[in-house]
């Protein structure tokens, strides 16, 4: 069965604008009865939307076929029965918006690209992710006198880097370039539909429709460099940074010899689907009975834990200390964005005066930060900019939570828990050759009063993937109290 309109609305991030010649910015089950025999969902804290149960089962079930290799090269024309269903092709309930481009200085409306897709309204981008098919149809009236020798569409997909504020010194990389070209011959043609075809260049002229349908892979390769797969990269544009992933479908329409080409084009949303492996057993009895997540040491299948690293630093001005910081992530380390990142800290230290110092939600500083772009365009340092000039390629996307654990505390050691958490509309993961969506796990410098470190760079940097959908199993539930949770907003 699939989804409400709702419901599929719900899975893509909308964008606000209209759609044109501009790149917009975007934006399961339950547990197996296995583990506790309980089928009830569980209980969500403050967790933003995202991927819904029915649309992430539908795209899982038969309704998808395989993806083909190569998209069908040819267009077969089709004679409408009548006037309206020339206006419209079957829509899937996967794609309930029906999105209508003529060229800009259309009066008559003689050549209509029509598009159904996934986004919430006729108004903004149209919106796809893996796995649905990208279907339409391309309408002519040329009942007026006009003609045409040709008509071709084409699907891409590219990195650009460098100036995109600007559109200068850009440097192009394609990764996808599908083209359907509209052919018809005039035995067939005049058969089938009925419709006059002109004897001396075979051009077809009255009204008629002719259906397509793109997909845009799951994965690729290049035909270039290593034989590698690719998993086809989200949609991606923000501002000051210096790269972008843009999909773009336009369609040309040749009328003669001595006629400009005419062209109709629009942006599409592209978000892949991205699911990652289910966490530990005892992590989804804990979401699945909303009890309290157990630490590495009861589940270390659970936990990935990090080597101890060391900071140094001297309090109140009068002596030297040194305390040791363990950091454990949740496994697996690939989150779906509208959920939350689960983390354990130990802290270690001979000196219990510089302990309690440090042992404080406001002394520890864990964030989550993002890379985009090329190598040379990435610096470490945020807001600072890279080899090309480009603020932000390298920034902090959420700060993390934290409260003392219920663990206790020992002599010289203390126990934390926190969860950082994961914004809805946040970009998957994403790597093409050399360009990156890259996350990461840092852990910065102590900060407290009293207290001056010696270190100036990050003491951990752990990295990590964002996913698009939640993995089988209960649904992530946030366990910070509410005083942290209100902090954090």
């Amino acid at each position: 069965m699939y989804p409400s309109v709702f419901d599929v609305a719900s899975i893509i991030s909308s964008a606000t604008e209209p759609p044109s010649y501009y790149i917009l910015s975007p934006q399961l089950s339950s547990m197996n009865t296995a583990i506790t025999g309980a089928t009830s969902t569980p209980h969500r804290v403050g967790l933003p939307p995202s991927y819904t149960d029915d649309i992430i089962n539908t795209l899982s079930s038969s309704h998808i076929q395989p993806l083909p290799r190569e998209p069908n090269p040819n267009l077969e024309l089709q004679q409408p029965d009548s006037e309206n269903e020339a206006r419209s092709v079957p829509r899937s309930p996967l794609c309930p918006t029906e999105h209508v481009y003529s060229p800009p200085d259309n009066r008559q409306a003689w050549v209509t690209l029509r598009l159904n897709s996934m986004a919430r309204s006729a108004n903004q981008v149209p919106a796809f992710i893996s796995g649905v098919e990208i279907c339409g149809s391309v309408d002519f009236d040329l009942r007026s006198g006009n003609t045409i020798q040709s008509a071709t569409l084409t699907l891409t997909g590219r990195i650009l880097s460098g100036d995109v504020n600007l559109g200068s010194h850009l440097d192009v990389r394609t990764f996808l370039d599908q083209r359907q070209v509209m052919t018809w011959s005039t035995a067939e043609f005049a058969r089938t539909s009925g419709l006059f075809v002109s004897r001396k260049n075979g051009s077809p002229s009255g009204k008629f429709t002719c259906p397509f349908v793109f997909t845009i892979p799951e994965e690729f390769y290049l035909t270039y460099g290593p034989l590698r797969p690719y998993t086809s990269p989200p949609s991606f544009v923000e501002r000051l940074v210096g790269s972008m992933v843009r999909y773009e479908l336009k369609l040309r329409v040749k009328k003669g010899k001595f006629n400009s080409p005419t062209k109709i084009r629009t942006v599409i949303n592209f978000t892949p689907l991205i699911r990652p492996d289910p966490p530990s057993l005892l992590r989804q009895i804990s979401y699945q009975e909303h009890s309290p997540l157990l630490g590495p040491d009861q589940d270390p299948d659970g936990w990935h834990t990090l080597p101890a690293v060391g900071t140094a630093g001297r309090i109140f001005n009068d002596r030297n200390v040194e305390v040791k910081c363990t950091l454990s992530l949740a496994k697996p380390l690939c989150y779906p964005r509208g959920s939350i990142l689960p983390f354990h800290v130990v802290l270690h230290s001979d000196d219990e005066q510089a302990l309690d110092l440090l042992a404080s939600s406001q002394a520890l500083d864990i964030r989550l930060r993002r890379a985009v772009g090329l190598p040379s365009q990435i610096s470490l340092r945020e807001g600072s900019e890279g080899a090309l000039g480009f603020r932000h390629t390298n920034m902090t996307i959420q700060s993390a939570v934290l409260w003392p654990s219920t663990l206790g505390n020992e002599h010289f050691t203390r126990h934390f828990e926190g969860e950082i958490p994961l914004a809805s509309d946040l970009k998957p993961s994403a790597h093409v050759e050399d360009f990156v969506i890259a996350y990461s796990i840092m852990l910065l410098p102590f900060k407290a009063t009293a207290f001056a470190s010696r270190d100036s760079g990050p003491l951990l940097k752990v990295p990590i993937k964002i996913a698009t959908a939640f993995p089988e199993g209960p649904r992530p539930r946030s366990f910070a109290p509410l005083d942290q949770g209100e902090m954090n907003r």
